[in-house]
């Protein structure tokens, strides 16, 4: 190859934002490159621009289309051109940061990779302001796509940088005479190259402007028969190359969000349900899917009991729709709080099908709404979810990754405390034993059963063991997580604990823990729970052997509001009641 980069730049009626994307190239702090520009035929001034800029330097590079014929033939030009090791592309009306390829070099020099990504921040042109809001993946590091997440990630061209070698020798070029070319060109190359990089820093300023072609996008102004083509393009390669039934989650996914957003497009709303019936019938629905129904399609089913957090609600469920696994459904249950969480919620239903409202018709606490959850579950996982906290984007995928792996029946995984008052994230420094857990199996036994936190947010089970076994919360108390893990810790002993923190719990004054420490009416439900533990263990005539963890446990109940004297000292009566109820 002649050089390191060629920068691919199809150009078009930009006379007004080329001075700008050229310099940004030619102030690059990394100078072996070429750029690439691809004349597609302007009738302004875009093409004198270009001569201009190739007279002051040599690597600059006009190709001049007879005819226009759109973006991906100006990029498939650039690219049959090409003399760089590596591709990166930048739309004509887009520039760099001046660091951008020196970045992309070293990753690419160090991580040994055929692709980087990268972040990008978006400029309003209206208003010519930068947002500190960038576009992002919120992924760091090396990362694979897989059929459970392909479809769910940003399929810009101009936010990734790819090896020549990579490209070429899977024939692969942008889909021509089609607008929305990036995905069929990023569903083609990641699936052939599913092992890619993640820069978590923004090199690219994406410009949000008048007439731009995602702009006439959201206003229906485009051909909505491009949009489902796309599809159509990517279902064939997968039948072509043998990998459609490893891929059909992905096609499945990608048509239910196509449609969905043709449909959202008010002035072309009868003609997308005429596609969106058409595709369907071409694809043979849902009989093409039914065996992804009947296996439960490795779905988790999301528990989101909410009760007063309209403060927090908006971030936890954000946190869920952007996980990289994003086969799930968010079964939220109403507890029939008095606040604007529900209206919250409801409105992301609307355009998300995958969150599920379930209204209860009187509060019934944390543990009735899980169960109530729980009954109408569909998924083949079950994850807990406390709707003031949220969970990091790959924890899905990695919890699911590891339920293929092990094939245990629970993945345990740990916790970032996020301390509300202070507004700071720190390790779950309370359960210091839980940290020391290295990653793998652990066994619950007579003596251990109970020395792990019992919370449900940071557990994931198996949806048929959990109704094999009738485990369910315990309802009218708190502290109901207790008797469901210890339950499900006897019926399944073997756990898997994944040695990173996938949850983030929120430490706040209103939390049900946080309260419990101000108002003996909760505090002594701890007592409650676990007499009927006890009770639980007698009858299944389990008490010899877990007698020693129990009564550890026991004891930790006794002590655990010592270190707040007033609370302690009214709950003297109900702990003496309770060590004559458990012969302590």
């Amino acid at each position: 190859m002649g050089t390191t980069f060629s920068i691919i730049i199809p150009v078009y009626n930009v006379e007004r934002y080329l001075k700008e994307c050229l310099d940004s190239v030619l102030a690059q702090t990394f100078c072996d490159f070429e750029a690439i520009c691809v004349n597609d035929c302007s009738t302004d001034n875009s093409l004198e621009i270009l001569k201009t800029y190739q007279q002051k330097d040599k690597r600059i590079k006009i190709i001049e289309h007879s005819e226009n014929k759109g973006l991906s033939a100006a990029r498939n030009s650039a690219l049959d051109a090409a003399q760089g090791k590596y591709i990166v592309c930048l739309d004509s009306d887009d520039w760099l940061e001046t660091d951008c390829l020196d970045v992309i070099y070293t990753e690419f020099i160090t991580q040994k990779t055929n692709s980087i990504w990268f972040c990008a921040y978006k400029f309003n042109d209206k208003t010519k302001t930068r947002h500190n809001k960038i576009i992002t993946t919120g992924i760091k590091g090396k990362y694979t796509l897989t059929p459970q997440n392909i479809y769910n990630k940003t399929d810009f061209s101009w936010i990734k940088a790819y090896t020549t070698k990579s490209i070429k020798e899977n024939n692969l070029y942008w889909p021509e005479g089609l607008t929305f070319e990036d995905g069929e060109f990023y569903f083609k190359y990641f699936t052939l190259n599913p092992v890619t990089y993640f820069i978590d820093k923004p090199l690219y300023n994406y410009r949000v402007r008048e007439g731009s072609i995602v702009n006439n996008a959201k206003e229906g102004k485009l051909q909505l028969e491009d949009i489902f083509q796309v599809v159509k393009n990517i279902r064939t390669f997968y039948i072509e190359n043998n990998l459609y039934s490893r891929y059909k989650i992905a096609i499945l996914n990608l048509l239910n969000i196509r449609i969905k957003s043709c449909r959202n497009i008010l002035n072309n709303q009868n003609k997308a349900l005429l596609l969106s019936k058409e595709i369907l019938e071409e694809f043979n629905f849902p009989d093409d899917f039914e065996d992804l129904k009947i296996t439960g399609n490795n779905m988790f089913s999301i528990i989101l009991p909410v009760y007063n957090v309209e403060e927090y609600i908006d971030g936890c469920i954000k946190s869920i729709l952007n996980q990289s696994y994003a086969n799930f459904e968010v079964l939220c249950v109403d507890d029939c709080g008095n606040d604007n969480s529900m209206n919250i919620i409801e409105k992301y239903a609307k355009t998300d099908s995958r969150i599920k409202i379930i209204k209860h018709d009187k509060n019934k606490g944390l543990g009735a709404a899980r169960n109530t959850a729980l009954s109408a579950a569909q998924g083949e996982y079950i994850v807990c979810v406390d709707s003031d906290d949220w969970i990091k984007e790959d924890c899905l995928q990695k919890i699911y990754d590891k339920f293929q792996e092990t094939k245990s029946n629970s993945i345990w995984y740990k916790a970032d405390v996020y301390w509300d008052k202070q507004k700071k994230m720190s390790e779950m420094t309370f359960f210091p034993e839980w940290y020391k857990q290295p990653e793998g199996f652990i066994t619950l036994n007579e003596d251990n059963l109970t020395s792990f936190p019992m919370y449900a947010w940071n557990k994931a089970y198996k949806r048929n063991f959990i109704m094999k076994h009738n485990i369910r919360w315990s309802e009218g108390v708190i502290f109901e997580d207790v008797e469901f893990g210890v339950k499900a810790g006897i019926f399944s002993p073997d756990i898997y604990v994944i040695d990173e923190a996938l949850y983030v719990y929120r430490r706040n004054e209103k939390s049900i823990i946080s309260t419990s420490t101000r108002e003996v009416e909760k505090a002594k439900d701890i007592f409650i729970v676990s007499k009927n533990l006890y009770e639980y263990l007698k009858e299944e005539n389990l008490f010899e052997k877990y007698k020693s963890a129990f009564y550890r446990h026991a004891n930790d109940n006794i002590n655990m509001y010592r270190h707040i004297p007033n609370i302690h000292k009214q709950l003297y009566p109900y702990i003496k009641k309770y060590i004559e109820e458990i012969n302590l």
